[in-house]
């Protein structure tokens, strides 16, 4: 647990210090209501809601702004952003920027995970899950309800149609989102979604080939009661693999989800003599990697560089360990012992891989990608003891993405 939560803080880390600038066409609002055109700092993080990077021209110098500082804040059909007061049973009145999900007759505004909704410009407030008393043991507590009905049937009352789906409704962006578009068309006012060309879900293919080195380990006790070292000998060998990302751009462009299959044929081979005895530990696997994890991209360039890491499980579709032990006795007669060693196929470990991509057309890039896996699992042998064992990896794949 603690190299897992060291991977993800040294990831995070990672991320903090070499995260790019990635200025896109956009304009600033000042507070005289003049729109200033230029490029504005493309942010995924929670700076957004609190400064604004803005440059007149590519080439220039970016100036910063804050909430007291401009009136609002955007990019070219994409994300807007407006200064406003906010204030909620947890914080004092502060100005923020609240990013504009959908404008109409009811704009719907976020802050961090928060949202709320303004209707004609007078009735400004926040979405949350109630709170009611609930007796428990004679004592009273306050529990939350699931759903944030009551503020949105207040509010969109006069649709009778969406009635029933006020009442299904989360604080989830995309259910919002959808809910108040819905609302502004059925009382026939003007609506507008910013982010509407993104979509909410997207996916990405991949296919690859590369080299896989490995080293295959068991632990002291099992390999000292086979008259073996601990490590049964390096291997590398071509794997093969297919990938699968999910991302929502409309939520985050940096972050997916990251999942595949990594084939490899291994063979472990380790030979020793003590004395008049001469050992021989042959393994073969056939293993099936799935990883399942995230990954960051940051911001595109002609190189684009990504980081992954996760959790991954090894499935063995063949496992054939036989270890032979042959003495030459007093008499120089040969004795063969065979022992045969079972390695069990949940074997699971932890992921972490850095790599580029680079657009070969508009909808196919290719990248190569460094990837490190340290996995550990069970072993039995003949008389069904159990015992550990690490397999720590290293792999190097070229591939293509759609």
């Amino acid at each position: 647990m603690k190299k897992i939560l060291l991977l993800i803080l040294l990831f995070y880390s990672f991320i903090q210090i070499y995260s790019q600038s990635d200025f896109r066409k956009g304009f600033i609002v000042t507070k005289t209501g003049d729109t200033i055109m230029g490029y504005v700092d493309f942010k995924e993080s929670v700076q957004r809601f609190s400064v604004c990077h803005f440059k007149t021209n590519e080439n220039g110098e970016a100036k910063v702004y804050k909430p007291p500082t401009i009136n609002a804040y955007g990019f070219l059909n994409d994300r807007q952003y407006i200064s406003r007061e906010i204030k909620d049973e947890s914080t004092d009145l502060e100005l923020v920027f609240l990013e504009v999900l959908v404008r109409g007759k009811v704009t719907l505004y976020k802050y961090r995970n928060r949202y709320y909704v303004d209707k004609d410009n007078s009735q400004f407030i926040g979405l949350t899950y109630p709170e009611r008393n609930v007796k428990i043991g004679g004592k009273y507590f306050k529990k939350k309800s699931p759903k944030p009905v009551g503020i949105l049937r207040y509010l969109l009352a006069d649709c009778k149609k969406i009635k029933s789906k006020i009442n299904k409704i989360s604080l989830i962006e995309k259910q919002l989102t959808l809910l108040i578009e819905e609302y502004n068309n059925c009382v026939n006012e003007y609506s507008v979604s910013y982010k509407e060309k993104k979509p909410w879900i997207k996916t990405s293919f991949g296919i690859s080939v590369g080299l896989n080195a490995s080293t295959l380990k068991f632990n002291d006790e099992f390999t000292n009661s086979r008259f073996f070292t601990n490590e049964l000998g390096n291997a590398n060998t071509m794997t093969f693999g297919a990938s699968l990302d999910i991302l929502s751009p409309r939520l985050n462009e940096r972050v997916s989800f990251h999942s595949g299959l990594f084939y490899s044929r291994i063979n472990y081979l380790t030979n020793q003599e003590e004395g008049t005895s001469i050992k021989d530990a042959v393994t073969d696997l056939d293993l099936l990697r799935v990883p399942l994890g995230f990954k960051y991209t940051f911001p595109e360039r002609t190189n684009t560089l990504y980081l992954s890491m996760g959790l991954s499980a090894n499935i063995f579709l063949e496992n054939a360990s036989i270890w032979t032990t042959e003495r030459q006795l007093q008499n120089n007669t040969i004795v063969t012992t065979e022992d045969k060693i079972d390695i069990s196929t949940n074997g699971i470990g932890y992921w972490a891989g850095i790599g580029l991509k680079r657009n070969i057309t508009s909808k196919v890039m290719a990248f190569i990608e460094l990837r490190f896996d340290y996995s550990v699992g069970k072993a039995a042998n003949n008389q069904s003891q159990s015992y550990s064992y690490t397999m720590p990896n290293a792999q190097f794949s070229i591939g293509l993405s759609l």
